[in-house]
């Protein structure tokens, strides 16, 4: 074998394996760049068109992507998973077309984990919204498999008549955080995936036994050889708080004892229940446990050598005001230091310009502070620009009252912490007109707020303290817990109850 081909497959050294001889070359953990990034302006001749007609060119806008050095070692996690779950699932191996055999003949999910031993990985991808998660997802796989589907012919040596290789699928997770849910959603991107030549979600659509439908599904993906199953949008009401929570995890475990790795894409809070597990995170952590923040600053490197200037090229104007310490920090503090919020303040101060060269006849169009401050002001940013505040005024927001329900504490900015000092709430140009809180009203609003936290942990503690103690031993097994936890379980929850009565 020639070096550029073990530079390309690597994994080849290994022994020939036709589902990652079907893989595009291997991407180096330098190369992600330059394979990631998109402008799709770099080819279009936009300064022929009239500044009010290039308006509609702001749409392009979704094809641009700008990758930083905060996302790289995400990619190659989710490279790795791939090509881990193919070495292990290698179908020219004897005992691999055994053991998959025994699988698809599995009648239950206990007879399936007993020869469900490959022991797959897994990652976690935390971010509240606009922070890129899923897009860097789906740009990741797209180049780790361009053709998430691939059909290979007969082989003899591997056991297939004909196969049709499902790489990776990204399932939308289910609204209402059932268990059903989620497997018909699977089905279904099964289905799609394959354009139409299976019928599976219909096949089983009407089947009310979970435990049936997750055999099934199990053997399904066992069959098409998936690697990757992206599980996106996790959000904390509807995962955390689903009383299936532990099966769902017992579930993946399932999976990844198949041979196929499960990535999670979601919000930081719908993980907490999951990460309590230490065996959890041991097998989530092969492809990494990463969450992607707001920048702290404006003058942090992601922030402002990769992404601002980055994003700038996808410019439709022929002038903009220079980038001064002064224009980057009132963008942060538009911003928040959240790429999309920044990206979406970018395309709207551009059509500001536009528009504004348009109405007053000139054939150029500049883009000045006027614009942004006018971007800031639309409506289309209007709910943005609150969110905004949250992240680049930090405490000061709080305090004002401005919160998001989906943002965890760790991503609510402390403004000591910042290298960079933030305007407080009174003196920026973004604050709300609502007066700060008297001393009185302040205490009162914590301790209600005290007091409603702690109802929902406790009731939340005591719901899983239940699941556990309902778990069959081979499940506790798989989580890793050791018998005096569940006893000190037990033991919450009766406490708990008699607490409960007590009051009554």
């Amino acid at each position: 074998m020639k070096l550029d081909e073990i530079i390309a497959r690597p994994e080849l050294l290994l022994g020939p394996n036709p589902l990652l001889e079907a893989l595009p070359p291997f991407v180096q953990h330098h190369e992600w760049a330059q394979h990631m990034e998109s402008s799709p302006l770099a080819d279009v001749d936009w300064r022929r068109i009239p500044p009010g007609a290039r308006d509609a060119l702001t749409n392009m806008a979704i094809s641009h992507y700008v990758p930083v050095r905060t996302v790289f070692s995400i990619a190659s996690g989710l490279q790795k998973l791939v090509r881990r779950a193919y070495i292990a699932t290698n179908p020219l191996n004897a005992a691999e077309r055994r053991r998959r055999n025994a699988v698809v003949l599995s009648d239950s999910l206990q007879a399936m984990n007993a020869v469900a031993n490959v022991e797959a990985g897994g990652a976690i991808i935390k971010a509240m919204t606009g922070m890129g998660k899923s897009r860097l997802v789906s740009r990741t796989l797209g180049i780790i498999a361009p053709q998430p589907v691939i059909h290979h012919s007969a082989c003899a040596a591997a056991g297939w008549a004909k196969l049709s290789q499902i790489v990776y699928l990204n399932v939308q997770y289910s609204p209402n955080g059932s268990r059903g849910g989620l497997l018909h959603a699977i089905l279904f991107e099964v289905d799609k995936a394959l354009g139409g030549q299976s019928e599976y979600f219909d096949q089983h659509r009407k089947r009310t036994n979970i435990d049936v439908l997750m055999v099934k599904v199990a053997q399904i993906l066992v069959n098409h050889r998936v690697a990757l199953v992206v599980i996106d949008e996790k959000q904390g009401q509807n995962f955390a708080d689903s009383p299936w929570s532990l099966q769902f995890v017992i579930f993946y475990l399932i999976l990844m004892n198949l041979g196929i790795s499960i990535v999670m894409v979601g919000n930081p809070l719908a993980f907490v229940h999951l990460e309590a597990f230490s065996q959890v995170r041991r097998r989530f952590s092969v492809g990494g446990i990463d969450e992607l923040l707001p920048a702290q600053n404006p003058s942090v490197d992601w922030w402002a050598e990769d992404f601002v200037p980055h994003v700038r090229r996808f410019s439709l104007v022929e002038k903009e005001m220079q980038m001064t310490p002064m224009r980057a920090q009132r963008e942060f503090e538009l911003t928040g230091g959240n790429p999309s919020f920044y990206f979406s303040l970018w395309t709207l101060a551009q059509q500001e310009a536009l528009r504004n060269a348009a109405v007053h006849g000139r054939s150029s169009a500049n883009l000045t502070v006027h614009d942004l401050e006018r971007a800031a002001k639309s409506p289309q940013y209007l709910k943005v620009q609150e969110d905004a505040q949250v992240f680049g005024q930090g405490e000061a927001a709080l305090r004002a009252g401005r919160r998001l329900l989906d943002v965890p504490p760790s991503t609510r900015r402390n403004k000591a912490d910042s290298k960079t000092p933030l305007p407080d709430a009174g003196t920026s140009p973004l604050s709300s007109d609502l007066p700060d809180p008297s001393p009185a009203q302040a205490v009162q609003k914590l301790l209600r707020t005290f007091e409603a936290n702690f109802k929902r942990i406790k009731n939340d503690t005591l719901a899983r303290a239940k699941a556990l103690q309902e778990l069959k031993p081979e499940q506790r097994e798989m989580l890793g817990l050791q018998h005096e936890l569940i006893d000190n379980a037990q033991q919450a929850l009766s406490a708990g109850s008699s607490s409960r009565r007590g009051r009554r």
